[in-house]
């Protein structure tokens, strides 16, 4: 389980707690990246990592954004399943056993718990059913050796939107599915870009969009609205 912090230690924390707590039983580490906050992150986390020994920190010294903090974890991430959590989620049960069993499925690439669709790659809707376009990061699971297949998250990603997108097409373009795992329980908290200047992130936004299409707005031939 990988986690990424960034001035936002208390809900990193409860994520990580949810994820040691609910993962009892399993072979679990959690690595948590602070990407270099400046909320007193390293003393909480380093409290949390004398806790339980299977937390794993890893402190940036100069702050990479989403794309390069998220690559860290996934670089120190040692278990042959990796799945990324978003900060603002809390894990209130088993995901562990239904993920694992979406993995084993050799044509799926990635599993998690908001799958979404497109018909154009403008715009991107929840999915009706477990097949997706794309898995976004609030619980995205993969295998770890499909890095060698897919390649690492584009780090020009430096805020976090639309970087799920652009790597669930990475997937999809490597042959891959994605697919959730339904009902997973889970708790979804205030995502900290509601704590951000409108104006700020809508301009960012827009950038990390206009990113995503320069690579992507070729290729439909990649959703599911073009094979059906």
């Amino acid at each position: 389980m990988t986690l990424l912090a960034h001035d936002n230690a208390d809900e990193t924390i409860r994520a990580a707690r949810s994820a040691l707590h609910w993962g009892a039983g399993h072979s679990l580490e959690v690595v948590i990246v602070d990407d270099s906050s400046g909320d007193g992150a390293r003393v909480a986390l380093a409290d949390l990592a004398c806790d339980d020994e299977r937390v794993r920190l890893v402190f940036l010294s100069e702050p990479l954004g989403e794309g390069g903090g998220r690559n860290a974890g996934l670089r120190a991430a040692r278990g042959k399943l990796v799945a990324i959590l978003g900060g603002h989620m809390e894990i209130a049960g088993d995901i562990f056993t239904p993920l694992a069993a979406r993995l084993a499925d050799d044509s799926i690439g990635a599993t998690g718990s908001n799958p979404l669709v497109s018909s154009d790659l403008f715009t991107f809707n929840p999915a009706p059913t477990p097949e997706a376009d794309a898995i976004e990061f609030y619980l995205f699971a993969f295998r770890r050796d499909r890095l060698k297949q897919v390649g690492w998250l584009d780090e020009k990603f430096v805020f976090y939107r639309n970087l799920d997108l652009d790597w669930s097409l990475a997937f999809k373009d490597k042959g891959l599915r994605l697919v959730a795992a339904p009902s997973l329980p889970l708790v979804v908290h205030e995502h900290p870009y509601l704590r951000m200047d409108p104006v700020e992130r809508d301009k960012l936004s827009k950038k990390n969009y206009r990113r995503f299409l320069d690579k992507w707005r070729d290729r439909k031939d990649l959703l599911i609205s073009s094979q059906s």
